[in-house]
Formats: C-alpha cells, sequence, structure tokens
C-alpha cells in the first residue's frame, strides 16, 4: 500500500516528515487498521513506534487537523481512544474527542457501544460542530459521578467563538450509572450561564437535536438563568425517561433564561413524569415558535407536600407557541392540592401568553383523591391570565365529578376559545362552575357561538342542548297548545359561558292562548305570545344558572 508522508512542525531538533505504514483506503471514505500492525513514527527522538491512535491522541496543531482531515471523513471516538465497554473510563478519550471537534467545528461520530465517564463532558462554546451516535440504544454516555452534568457547554478560549450556533447532537443516550434523586445539579445536558462577550450569544441557537434520550438526571436538558434562552433550534424525537432511571426533577428547566428566543421547532417529544417531583417542562420561554406533538405520561411524582400530580408546562409570561397536539395519560392528583404547583394550580401555566393548541386530550388511568383537596383551592387545565388561547379539540375522559377542577384559572381581560369539547363518555370538566370559577367570563365555545338555524321545531316542546346544538330556533307549525323551550334542562351549563345567545323565533307557530314560554330550570324568562315575534337571551355567570340569562333583544322578527 506504500507510505504516507505527513508535513509537520519542527519536534525538537527535527524536521521533515513522518512516514505512516499500513493505512488502507476503502471507498468513499479513508481510514486505517490498527490491528495490522504498528504504526511507526519516527522523528529521530522517539525509540521504537506508535500506533496510530495514540499519535492521534500525542499529536498536535497541524498534524492533528491533517490527519483527521485526510484520513476519516468523520472520525470516532474509538480514534481517540474509547472501549465503549461500560467498564473502561472513557472519560480523557471523549474529553480529547470533543475538544478536537468543537475546537475544529467538525462531527464525531459515537458508534455503538455504553461510555463510562468519571467527569462532565465539557464542550467549548464554538459553531459548526455536532456528536453523531447510532441510536440511543446503541451509543450511551453513562455517567459514573453523582449531581454533575453528563455534558456542560461551559468551555471558552483556544480559539472558540463565543458562539454555540450550527451544532447537531444525535442518536445517543445520556444517562448515569445511579438515579440522581436530589442532585439539582445532575443534569444530562448543562447550557450554564456564562456572561456574552460583546456582540455575541453564549447559548444554543440554529442547531439540530434529534432522536436523543435523557435518563437518570435531575433535569434532561437545564438552561441556567440569567443566561440567553435557546432559540432557532430544530429538537425532535426526545424521550425524557421517568420508570426505573426515571429523571427526577424536570425534562427541561429554563428557570430565569432570558431574550426573545424565537423560532424554535419541536418535533414529538415523550415525556415521562413518573419520578418528577415538580413542572416537567419548567419556564420555558419563546415566541414564533411551533411544537409538534408533545405526549405527556403518569404526572404521578411525589409533589412537594407529599401529595402526587405536577404540572406539564410553566411558560414565562409572554411566550407565544403554536401547538399541534398535547397528550397527558394517567392522570393524578392527590393530597394538598396548594402543592400541585406552588403558586399556579394548573396544568400548564402561561401568564400573559398566546397559545393556540390543535388537540388536547386528558386520558388514560385516572388516578384522582380529590377528598383531599382543599375546596379552597382551584385546580385548572390552563393557569395564568392568558392573553389568547385557542384550543381545536378537547378531549376529557376524567371519570370523576371534580367540583373544583375547571377550564381556566384566569380573570378577565384574557380570551379562550374552544372548537369541541368531548367527554367520550366519561364526566367532563366543566367550563365553569357558575358560582366561583371565572372561566365562562373568559372563555368561548365556537360550537355554540356559531349562528346556526335549526329545523322546524314543530308543535312540540324543545330542550336547548348546550353542545353546540342549533342557537336559533325556528317554530314554524301551527301550534295546537301553549310550549314550553327549556335552556337549562336538568341544570345543565358545562358548556356555556359569557354571551353565549339563543334566538328564539315564531313564524306561523304562535297563535291565540298557543304560545312560546322560554324558560330555565323551570323559571319563566320571557312568553312569545304573538307570531313574526323573536325573542334574544344572553347568558352571562351567575350565582345560578338560570339568573344569568338575559332578555337582550325582543320584538318584531
Amino acid at each position: 500500500m506504500g507510505s504516507l508522508k505527513l508535513p509537520i512542525e519542527q519536534t525538537g531538533t527535527t524536521t521533515g516528515s513522518k512516514t505512516l505504514d499500513n493505512i488502507v483506503y476503502p471507498v468513499g471514505r479513508a481510514a486505517f487498521i490498527p490491528e495490522q500492525g504498528d504504526v511507526a513514527v519516527h522523528d529521530g527522538a522517539t525509540p521504537g513506534g506508535l500506533r496510530l491512535r495514540t499519535f492521534l491522541l500525542a499529536a498536535t496543531g497541524a498534524v492533528r487537523r491533517w490527519i483527521a482531515e485526510k484520513l476519516m471523513e468523520t472520525p470516532s471516538v474509538k480514534d481517540f481512544g474509547a472501549k465503549g465497554d461500560n467498564a473502561t473510563d472513557d472519560y480523557p478519550a471523549l474529553q480529547a474527542a470533543v475538544d478536537w471537534a468543537t475546537l475544529n467545528r467538525r462531527r464525531v461520530r459515537l458508534p455503538a457501544g455504553t461510555y463510562k465517564i468519571t467527569q462532565p463532558l465539557r464542550i467549548y462554546r464554538n459553531h459548526g460542530w455536532g456528536i453523531i451516535g447510532d441510536g440511543p440504544e446503541q451509543s450511551i454516555i453513562k455517567q459514573y459521578t453523582n449531581n454533575v452534568p453528563v455534558i456542560t457547554c461551559d468551555k471558552t478560549g483556544d480559539g472558540a467563538s463565543g458562539y454555540m450556533h450550527s451544532v447537531e447532537l444525535s442518536n445517543l443516550r445520556l444517562t448515569y450509572a445511579t438515579q440522581q434523586v436530589g442532585n439539582s445539579s445532575a443534569a444530562c445536558l448543562l447550557i450554564p450561564y456564562i456572561p456574552a462577550p460583546a456582540g455575541t450569544g453564549t447559548s444554543m441557537y440554529l442547531s439540530q437535536m434529534h432522536n436523543v434520550v435523557f435518563e437518570g438526571g435531575y433535569d434532561g436538558i437545564k438552561v441556567e438563568g440569567g443566561q440567553e434562552a435557546p432559540w432557532g433550534n430544530s429538537w425532535s424525537h426526545f424521550r425524557f425517561v421517568g420508570t426505573g432511571l426515571g429523571l427526577t426533577g424536570h425534562a427541561m428547566d429554563w428557570s430565569g433564561t432570558t431574550a426573545g428566543t424565537p423560532g424554535n421547532w419541536w418535533g414529538r417529544m415523550v415525556i415521562e413524569m413518573g419520578s418528577m417531583t415538580d413542572v416537567a417542562l419548567k419556564q420555558i420561554r419563546g415566541f414564533a415558535w411551533t411544537i409538534e406533538s408533545l405526549e405527556f405520561l403518569g404526572n404521578k411524582g411525589t409533589n412537594a407536600s407529599g401529595g402526587r400530580g405536577n404540572p406539564l408546562i410553566s411558560f414565562q409570561a409572554g411566550s407565544g407557541a403554536e401547538i399541534g397536539a398535547l397528550k397527558l395519560e394517567t392522570f393524578a392528583i392527590d393530597g394538598d392540592s396548594t402543592a400541585f404547583s406552588s403558586t399556579q394550580n394548573s396544568l400548564i401555566y402561561a401568564p400573559s401568553c398566546v397559545l393556540h393548541i390543535g388537540t388536547l386530550s386528558i386520558s388514560g388511568n385516572i388516578d384522582i383523591n380529590s377528598g383531599n383537596m382543599s375546596p379552597s383551592i382551584r385546580l385548572s387545565y390552563i393557569g395564568g391570565a392568558v392573553r389568547d388561547l385557542t384550543i381545536g379539540y378537547m378531549r376529557s375522559a376524567i371519570g370523576y365529578a371534580l367540583n373544583n377542577f375547571t377550564w381556566l384559572a384566569t380573570g378577565g381581560g384574557g380570551m379562550a376559545r374552544v372548537g369541541y369539547h368531548s367527554d367520550d363518555g366519561f364526566l367532563t370538566v366543566p367550563f365553569t362552575d357558575i358560582a366561583n370559577g371565572a372561566t365562562a367570563d373568559a372563555l368561548v365555545y365556537e360550537r355554540n357561538e356559531r349562528r346556526r338555524l335549526s329545523a322546524d321545531l314543530g308543535n312540540a316542546d324543545y330542550n336547548l342542548p348546550t353542545d353546540g346544538g342549533p342557537n336559533v330556533l325556528v317554530f314554524q307549525t301551527a301550534l295546537t297548545a301553549p310550549r314550553t323551550v327549556e335552556l337549562n334542562p336538568s341544570g345543565d351549563y358545562t358548556k356555556m359561558y359569557n354571551g353565549f345567545t339563543v334566538t328564539v323565533l315564531s313564524r306561523g307557530a304562535v297563535n291565540g292562548a298557543n304560545t312560546i314560554t322560554i324558560k330555565s330550570n323551570g323559571i319563566t324568562k320571557a312568553t312569545i305570545t304573538a307570531d313574526n315575534t323573536a325573542v334574544e337571551l344572553t347568558w352571562r355567570r351567575a350565582a345560578n344558572p338560570h339568573t344569568g340569562w338575559v332578555v337582550t333583544r325582543q320584538g318584531a322578527a
């Protein structure tokens, strides 16, 4: 195969070139096969020879860069001496590999194996680098030291720009040898606070992470307070593990992060909450932001006061996102609900936020002991004074009558819309509880908002449905007896809201004593005594459903 000549810098008093033998060149990529023999490195000072892997670790400057560029398209961490046998401490080799990758803005491969490390892998704040595995079931970095990160992006200097963009982490697992219960410094991926040089941003942006499993730590992804939050990134196919080596704090914690953080795209993420003791996605922030699908499983972790159940998401104030689908399966509330979320008391906390959610589903194994909750504490799907909330389809499969569980824990100012609400045969969480819930003051049920004309209601009484039926009720058949329209049969107010309007119209129906009386819970609200007459009634939240109905218009049709 011959020899390969390498230009080198001066070494001691010797200059010239080194000769590396036994190098083969597969089609499409250069590589070496060290098991075919030692690679001689003769510079007049080194007796014998060194294997090429050792040479890669020992070489510096132009020599190392030349070898990597000429011999390997994407070097492997094993080329730096890593074993991946879950026994050898691979920290020195992996640190050398990521130093090379980040300083030279190149990618490094993490072949199948379990790479034991005993210190955090410290990444240079630089751009254009990547760590690429063979999949999270094959390529595993396992931290054996407690209460430290697996990867921390905290190194500066040595030619690093301070920018951390165009970065790729994919097809790998970040985990711990033992579950990090209460070890709040144990983050699978840590983006620590580092004051930005003038004119630069030091957080991760314009980057991608794909097919990554976060396991065993306190946090999956931690962005320290004071740091610019990640922006402009594509993150997808994440799994935050909640059983066995489950995460014990959060899937992500961005508390105290700063800046506008626009343009993130999140694909599918599975967030297992079984071991978490706080909000799964805590204090995340951003605008002009698209989230495709978030699946939360089992928010049954112990909360701060010894009960069970933790919120799903808390957004920082003013955030805005388009969310395709959000699902919670295996839902738990138990114990003193003041600890469910100390100040939020909601599954999703979104103060002054704009959220558009395609599908919101609460289903699966519901485990609720509402008798342990204080009646004065209200839990809700959405907390905080939202600015604007839209939910296209809500699926609720909670088989419990929760008198202290509402849609929104918000007062006036914000607006919310729900396109369709399906209870699938279960007891549904009402839009309002009439007396105490503020939901009805802020939420609109779009199926009732649309003005829709009924068919001829004929010579009969009629009960108004509140699940999106017609809201312009037309009687066109001559009545043979007085008839009644009941607005709240059985006291049904579950899908009513401030501004829900119903019109009752006689066109050829009313004659003489054959009138139409409009009632709510048996209490008369208005009577149509002449034909070609319409009565409009509008509902607002009141102590009882029937007192909320007000005649807002009556007269000739």
